[in-house]
């Protein structure tokens, strides 16, 4: 029950700030300023895992030694999927490199074979080559044809 006041009431905020043509008809709408300011660096995946987290301490507080291994259970499943993602994210990268990029012959090839025989340490080691050698590229996607061609 406490779980789906928490979710209404963050959700309550969400659409309060992400859509204030629904509260038009208050007159004072400073406090909107004030909170869409304090969001402002916010992303919605932020407020997704406070309410998850909070779902998860819940869930051990209230379930016992059963709660505690399903938290865990659900806290693995969530560190493979982000090891998932970036190691799809680093892939791709690599892939959308031409062979001139790369300082060997055989560089590309060496690294793919790294990243799928060792997922986690070829992970580690790529992302540290390019952000060695490419340091403007720590945020930017991967070019959306280069992802078509591979999905």
């Amino acid at each position: 029950m406490v779980l789906v006041a928490i979710v209404v009431l963050a959700a309550l905020i969400v659409f309060a700030v992400l859509r204030p043509d629904v509260f038009q008809h208050l007159e004072d709408a400073s406090w909107r300023r004030a909170v869409r300011e304090w969001l402002g660096g916010w992303k919605i995946w932020h407020l997704v895992l406070a309410i998850v987290v909070s779902a998860l301490v819940m869930t051990i507080l209230e379930a016992g030694p059963e709660g505690v291994r399903i938290c865990f259970l659900l806290v693995m499943l969530a560190a493979i999927g982000f090891l998932l993602r970036a190691w799809r994210h680093e892939f791709l990268f690599l892939m959308s490199l031409e062979d001139a990029d790369l300082p060997g012959r055989h560089d590309k090839l060496i690294w793919a074979a790294l990243l799928v025989a060792l997922p986690p340490v070829g992970l580690w080691f790529f992302r540290s080559f390019r952000l060695a050698h490419w340091p403007d590229t720590a945020h930017k996607p991967v070019p959306s044809e280069v992802a078509h061609e591979v999905a």
